[in-house]
C-alpha cells in the first residue's frame, strides 16, 4: 500500500509543467484526510474577485474533520455571516500561512475560546487574533470540522496558503497536495476586437464572436472560416479547466498568445495581492459578462489596470495587422498540472482603408481616467477620483421614463451610463430628494433599479434636500421611503413552547428593502448567541448555560439599514 502512495505521488508531482518550483514541496499534508476532489481553483475568476484559494469537495456533506497542514499556531480566528463565514488562520515556521473557511465549527478548545469572546462582544461576528503560544498546532491535529457558513453555495473547504509577511495568496497546488488531474482545459469561444475606428474585423468595426469546437490538445474554430483583419486588433478567450472524476468548471492556469510564433501575450496564475483582485473586471471583457455571464480573458491591458498575472505583453496585448499577408495565430492554455490545450486559426491581414472605415463620433462627457471626473446635471451629481475607471470613456446620463408607474419612488430615475463599464473605485453620487413626509428623511434609500424595475438597496444619508451615496456599478438609481421593519417568523417555537432536549432554536428574519443590519437576542434579560446564516435568512440558537430550568423568556429585536425595528417576545419551558 506503502509503495502505491508512493509511485501516486510521484505522479502527481511529475505532472507539474517544466517549473522549477521555488515552494515546499515536503512540508505540507492535505487539510483533509478524504481524496482531495476541488470544485474551485486558484486565480478562478468570479463575480468582481480573482478565487484566492482551492475549493475541496467534503463529499457533499458537512462534519468533515479538517486539520493543521503543519506545525505552527492560529494566529487569527474569524466569524462573520457572509463571506468566510467562520475561518481559522493558521501561520508556520517556513513563512507561509494556511487558511480554512466555511467550517461548521471549531476543535473543541478553540470553540471554547470563540464562544467565551462572542458573549464578551455580545456578537455572533468576531474577529479575533490569539497570541502565538494560545493555541499552537502540530501537523495532522484536528482544528474543526467543513460546513458550510458564510457565503458558502454548498458544503465544502476553501483552503488557501499565504505568505505570512504579506498576507499574499499563493497557489496552493504548488505546495505538491495530491491531486489528479489529467483533464486538458477546454476552449469554448473566441472573440477578435477591434482596437479603435479603424480597425475592422470581417470589413465591420466591431468585435467578432466565434465557437470553437475540439478536444483534447487540439481546438479549432467551429466553422472553417478566413477571417480578415486590418489595423489594431486584440483578442479574447472563454476557457475553462477539469480535474479528474469532477465535474466543475474549474480556472485555467496560464493563458498564452502566439502570433506567427511569436509570443505576444501570456498570464500565469502564481499568486496575486487582495488589493488587485478587483482588477480582474479588466482583465475580462466586462461588457460581455454583464450580458452573458462569460469570462473572455482579454490581450488588451488597459491604462488602469495594475495586475501582475500578466508574464509577457507587447504592445499592451494589441496586434497590429498592416500587411497583405497570412498570419498564424495560436493560443496555448495550460492547467497547473501541464495539461495543454490548443487553438490554433489563421488570419487574412489587409492593410488600413480609410475608405472603408465609418464610424460616428460618441456622444457624452469625456471621463479621463487618470483624472478626477465630475459630473452635475439638474438633480443629480456625480464625483469619481482619478483611476476610477480601467480607460478613457464618453460618459452618458439620462432620465429614465417608464410606462409602468413605481410606488415609493420619491426621486427620478437616473441612469447613469450603462453597466457595460466597469467602476473600479467607489464613485459619489448625489440625488435631489422630492417631496418627502416631515421627519422621515432618516427612512430615505437609495435603490438601483433592475430591468424589471426590482430595487436593490445602495445605502445613502441624506443632507439639505439630497442623497448621497456611493456607487460600484453603472444603472438607472433614484431614491425611496422605507418604512417597513424587518419580519420575525419564529419557526419551530411558539408560546408556551417547552423546548427541552431540542437542538436549535430556528428563527427567520427577512427585510424587503434595505436588508437586516442587526439584532438582538435575549433569554431572561441576558444577551444569548445566535448564529446569523443571511444566504437562508436564518437564526439559530443551540442552548446552552443560558437557557434556565422551568420558565423562560426570549426576545428577539431585529432592525434594518434605515432604523425600521421588530421585535418578538415568547414564553418558553424548559422542563
Amino acid at each position: 500500500m506503502k509503495n502505491r502512495i508512493l509511485l501516486f505521488t510521484i505522479l502527481i508531482t511529475s505532472q507539474i509543467f517544466a517549473q522549477e518550483t521555488k515552494y515546499p514541496q515536503t512540508d505540507f499534508v492535505a487539510p483533509v484526510n478524504i481524496p482531495m476532489y476541488l470544485s474551485g481553483t486558484f486565480g478562478e475568476l468570479r463575480g468582481n474577485h480573482f478565487h484566492s484559494g482551492i475549493d475541496i469537495k467534503t463529499n457533499g456533506s458537512e462534519g468533515i474533520p479538517i486539520i493543521a497542514i503543519a506545525d505552527g499556531y492560529v494566529s487569527r480566528i474569524k466569524v462573520s455571516p457572509g463571506g468566510f463565514g467562520k475561518a481559522l488562520y493558521i501561520k508556520h515556521p517556513n513563512g507561509y500561512s494556511s487558511v480554512y473557511a466555511h467550517l461548521q465549527k471549531f476543535s473543541d478548545d478553540i470553540q471554547q475560546y470563540v464562544t467565551k469572546n462572542q458573549y464578551k462582544e455580545e456578537s455572533f461576528a468576531v474577529n479575533l487574533f490569539p497570541k502565538a503560544k494560545v493555541f499552537q498546532v502540530k501537523q495532522g491535529d484536528t482544528i474543526a470540522v467543513s460546513g458550510n457558513t458564510g457565503s458558502s453555495l454548498g458544503p465544502h473547504l476553501h483552503f488557501e496558503i499565504r505568505e505570512s509577511e504579506t498576507e499574499t495568496p499563493v497557489n496552493p497546488l504548488f505546495f505538491n497536495f495530491a491531486v489528479r488531474d489529467y483533464v486538458r482545459p477546454r476552449i469554448s469561444a473566441l472573440k477578435i476586437y477591434p482596437y479603435d475606428h479603424m480597425s475592422q474585423v470581417d470589413g465591420k468595426n466591431e468585435a467578432l464572436k466565434l465557437a470553437v469546437a475540439g478536444w483534447g490538445e487540439k481546438h479549432r474554430l467551429e466553422k472553417e472560416k478566413l477571417h480578415a483583419v486590418s489595423g489594431n486588433i486584440y483578442f479574447g478567450i472563454d476557457v475553462d479547466d477539469q480535474l479528474n472524476d469532477m465535474p466543475n468548471r474549474n480556472g485555467v492556469y496560464s493563458v498564452e498568445l502566439f502570433v506567427d510564433s511569436t509570443l505576444v501575450y501570456s498570464t500565469e496564475m502564481e499568486k496575486f495581492s487582495f488589493y488587485e483582485t478587483r482588477y480582474i473586471n479588466s482583465l475580462i471583457d466586462y461588457a460581455e459578462y454583464t450580458s452573458t455571464k462569460s469570462h473572455f480573458q482579454k490581450t488588451f491591458v488597459e491604462p488602469n489596470n495594475e495586475l501582475s498575472i500578466y508574464r509577457r505583453v507587447e504592445n499592451d496585448g494589441i496586434v497590429s495587422f498592416s500587411d497583405s499577408s497570412m498570419h498564424q495565430i495560436e493560443y496555448v492554455i495550460k492547467d497547473l498540472y501541464g495539461n495543454v490545450s490548443k487553438l490554433h486559426f489563421e488570419l487574412k491581414s489587409l492593410p488600413p482603408d480609410s475608405s472603408r472605415i465609418s464610424y460616428e463620433l460618441e456622444e457624452g462627457m469625456l471621463f479621463n481616467h487618470v483624472i478626477q471626473n465630475e459630473f452635475v446635471s439638474g438633480d443629480f451629481k456625480l464625483k469619481a477620483d482619478p483611476r476610477s475607471f480601467y480607460n478613457s470613456f464618453f460618459f452618458k446620463y439620462d432620465i429614465m421614463n417608464t410606462l409602468k408607474p413605481i410606488d415609493k419612488l420619491y426621486s427620478k430615475i437616473h441612469s447613469i451610463h450603462d453597466e457595460s463599464i466597469a467602476i473600479h473605485k467607489w464613485i459619489d453620487i448625489s440625488i435631489r430628494v422630492d417631496s418627502i413626509p416631515e421627519g422621515s428623511e432618516d427612512k430615505l434609500l437609495v435603490v438601483k433599479l433592475s430591468d424589471d424595475l426590482e430595487f436593490e438597496a445602495a445605502g445613502g444619508t441624506f443632507k439639505e434636500g439630497w442623497m448621497h451615496t456611493g456607487i460600484r456599478d453603472f444603472g438607472n438609481y433614484a431614491v425611496v421611503l422605507d418604512t417597513v421593519p424587518p419580519k420575525i417568523e419564529a419557526l419551530n417555537i411558539y408560546e408556551n413552547k417547552n423546548i427541552k432536549n431540542m437542538q436549535a432554536i430556528r428563527i427567520k428574519i427577512t427585510d424587503e428593502l434595505s436588508g437586516i443590519s442587526g439584532y438582538k437576542p435575549t433569554l431572561n434579560g441576558k444577551w444569548i448567541l445566535m448564529e446569523y446564516d443571511p444566504k437562508n435568512d436564518l437564526l439559530l440558537y443551540s442552548p446552552d448555560n443560558m437557557l434556565k430550568k422551568g420558565k423562560n423568556t426570549f426576545k428577539l429585536e431585529v432592525w434594518d439599514e434605515r432604523g425600521n425595528r421588530s421585535e418578538r417576545k415568547l414564553t418558553l419551558f424548559n422542563k
